[in-house]
């Protein structure tokens, strides 16, 4: 039996209706076996009737047939659920507050829903009708109207997805669409705002006039502590909320090593700073140097000598020193030294890259910074090589190339 095109896309139609119609009568199988606990049957006069739960009273329904019984019971239940994106965002958010999530993770998830998400097509629409080709034609539709980092579509793709997930905890959907798009695909319709390395660490030269800068600061401004923590993010790579939350019992003078136990936080909605784990909640130790300790041991007797003393290392006549003031030295003091404003987190890459270039393999690098391996590699290691090294080893390979065979 032959079939011509005509024929074979009829197939094809009735292939896909039949397919919907499995869809939807597991949907709907499912609607009934996790919401409804009342029997259905069929009565003596041919109609099918079931009860359902109406302002905290039983009542009675009955349908002809029982397919529009049960459509009936997936219409009540479904208006009983919140159903779209822009109702379950907020007891999402909820829902992670309850976990422990910090205040400024909220604040970053509802700037990103603010900014990516609110009146979208997408957030309105009924959850259960969600495919994968309107979570691929959302994410389209953000790339087509701005330019967006690969790094930006994951965050949003993720927030996206971890919505659905919970929907589907909350029996409020079966499915996640997200599960079905791969969010490599996008990629190459990201626009990636790259740095030359120059701009994200410190040359040799830099380093030298900033460390130059900051002595001369210990000798003219003494009583500028936020400098001598400047002084150690260069030779430790501590992330600034480490700084402030160093204690003078986390050093370690007998054995030689600095604890780093903790980080100082700030809560963005209560505007209010609070210590916390580091980030990846693990304590690590770093080796306490002699150039640390007599660091260590300057700023000691001046915060003895003024009065700054506290159980904190970085404390001035205010009390203890918070991130923002730390951040703030590290920028004012490397446009003082004739450079473009660095942060702290500059000094931290900087300090990666060269102990890594000094010998350093990627687990020791990672182990000093607390970062995961895979981070360490793809966001904190630079190229620092000098360039007239790297022009003279190219022009050996050339001249090993082009001289002519004796």
């Amino acid at each position: 039996m032959e079939f011509n095109v005509e024929d074979l896309q009829r197939l094809r139609d009735q292939c896909n209706m039949i397919l919907s119609n499995v869809s939807e009568k597991e949907k709907m199988d499912n609607i009934i076996s996790q919401y409804h606990n009342y029997s259905i049957w069929e009565a003596n006069d041919g109609y099918w009737r079931t009860y359902i739960m109406i302002d905290g009273k039983r009542k009675l329904i009955k349908k002809k047939s029982k397919d529009k019984l049960i459509e009936h019971l997936e219409n009540h239940y479904k208006k009983l659920k919140p159903h779209n994106i822009e109702d379950i965002f907020p007891l999402w958010v909820e829902y992670k507050k309850a976990l422990g999530v910090s205040n400024s993770t909220v604040i970053k998830y509802e700037n990103s829903y603010e900014r990516f998400f609110k009146g979208k097509e997408l957030t309105t629409k009924d959850m259960w009708n969600i495919t994968e080709v309107d979570v691929g034609n959302f994410i389209r539709n953000i790339l087509d109207h701005g330019k967006y980092s690969f790094k930006c579509i994951k965050q949003l793709y993720q927030l996206l997805n971890n919505l659905f997930k919970y929907s589907i905890r909350k029996k409020i959907i079966f499915e996640n669409p997200c599960e079905y798009v791969k969010i490599k695909m996008f990629q190459k319709y990201c626009t990636e705002n790259y740095k030359m390395p120059e701009e994200r660490i410190l040359s040799e030269n830099e380093l030298v006039k900033l460390w130059n800068k900051l002595e001369d600061d210990h000798i003219n401004k003494p009583s500028l502590i936020s400098s001598y923590a400047v002084q150690l993010a260069i030779l430790t790579g501590l992330r600034v909320g480490e700084l402030a939350g160093l204690m003078w019992k986390d050093i370690d003078f007998e054995n030689r090593r600095i604890a780093i136990m903790r980080s100082e936080k700030h809560d963005r909605i209560n505007k209010r700073y609070y210590m916390s784990n580091t980030k990846t909640n693990k304590i690590r130790f770093l080796p306490l140097t002699d150039n640390i300790k007599t660091l260590l041991q300057r700023l000691y007797d001046v915060e003895t000598k003024y009065g700054y003393m506290t159980e904190y290392v970085f404390s001035d006549k205010n009390g203890k020193l918070h991130c923002s003031a730390i951040s703030s030295c590290g920028r004012k003091k490397t446009k003082q030294a004739g450079m473009q404003g660095k942060s702290i987190h500059a000094l931290r890459r900087t300090f990666n890259s060269y102990i890594k270039s000094l010998g350093a393999n990627t687990f020791i690098a990672s182990s000093l910074l607390g970062n995961s391996i895979e981070v360490n590699n793809n966001y904190y290691t630079y190229d620092i090589g000098n360039m007239d090294y790297k022009a003279n080893l190219v022009t050996k390979l050339e001249a090993m190339i082009t001289t002519e065979e004796k």
